[in-house]
């Protein structure tokens, strides 16, 4: 069940879609392809990326497991969905990155579980900064 250091290819939802093309545009001058540039960083990207009071990267990742579980998405599927290996001897032969689209329909599930919530809103601090409704805040374009 170990994961692998290799990238992952997965599907997103929609919403999710449009929150990460918005934050690769606004990273955009740091000539980036990472979620998480950082231009004074060996490797070019923040290994493990973390706001004061917000859980870290790989707590999230628990948090998401349990989150699939409450959308219904099968324990296999869930576990290629965070980038784990399946147990068993056949298990290093089933590889997520050839069943994108076949995982596209768990992931839109848990999308729409997270924002369909009653208490799932996107959230304005006062300073201005977006919240979004797992805790991240994000960098909203200039209005034109």
């Amino acid at each position: 069940m170990k994961t692998s250091d290799e990238p992952l290819q997965l599907p997103i939802g929609n919403r999710l879609a449009m929150i990460l093309e918005e934050r690769m545009r606004a990273d955009a001058p740091l000539g980036s392809d990472w979620l998480w540039p950082s231009s004074n960083s060996r490797s070019g990207h923040i290994a493990e990326p973390r706001d004061e009071g917000l859980p870290s990267p790989h707590e999230y990742r628990h948090h998401a497991r349990t989150l699939y579980i409450a959308a219904g998405v099968p324990y296999a599927e869930s576990a290629l969905l965070l980038g784990q290996k399946l147990p068993g001897a056949s298990g290093g032969y089933v590889h997520a990155s050839h069943l994108v689209e076949q995982l596209r329909g768990y992931v839109q599930a848990l999308e729409d579980m997270i924002f369909g919530s009653a208490g799932a809103k996107f959230t304005e601090a006062p300073d201005g900064t977006v919240i979004d409704p797992m805790g991240f805040k994000l960098v909203l374009p200039a209005p034109e």
